[in-house]
């Protein structure tokens, strides 16, 4: 199973102390901070409790490797380096993603990298309601454009 792109899109105003402890298991500490999960029921319920504050799809390869490139990072805010990459076992960051993306690999215990990618706010904006699930006509929730979404905001 293809692992999922969780994007937070809103704040902490009016949160309950459940859903930022969600958000805290989710490694999505601030706005606009994305990670990737395995498809689990485990962590699918915990998407749908942080649904009015995250929305997330399905992540391909391509997706994750403009990310691991654009915006991944090693401890210590240090870019990915061919030497830790070498020293993991992978070829380079293609490689890295496409293992990622068929689930051999699970993006959340790579030692040494930083389990989120911090993302700017989309250009030319949301194109929907940020308040709204998707299926509500905004873009929380489960969104099938969230990918188109996230190539704005890389």
């Amino acid at each position: 199973m293809s692992p999922l792109l969780v994007v937070r899109l809103r704040g902490t105003v009016n949160m309950y102390r459940n859903v930022a402890a969600s958000l805290e298991r989710l490694n999505l500490l601030q706005r606009y901070a994305a990670t990737i999960v395995p498809d689990t029921p485990d962590y699918v319920g915990l998407l749908h409790k942080s649904s009015p504050f995250v929305a997330w799809s399905r992540a391909d390869k391509d997706l994750i490797s403009k990310l691991l490139k654009a915006r991944g990072h090693l401890a210590g805010s240090k870019p990915i380096s061919d030497e830790w990459l070498k020293a993991n076992g992978f070829k380079d960051i293609d490689d890295l993603a496409a293992k990622i993306a068929d689930g051999s690999v699970d993006f959340r215990h790579l030692k040494g990298l930083k389990p989120f990618f911090r993302l700017h706010p989309p250009l030319k904006g949301f194109g929907r309601d940020t308040n709204k699930h998707y299926r509500a006509g905004g873009v929380l929730a489960e969104n099938p454009e969230l990918p188109k979404l996230v190539e704005r905001m890389i």
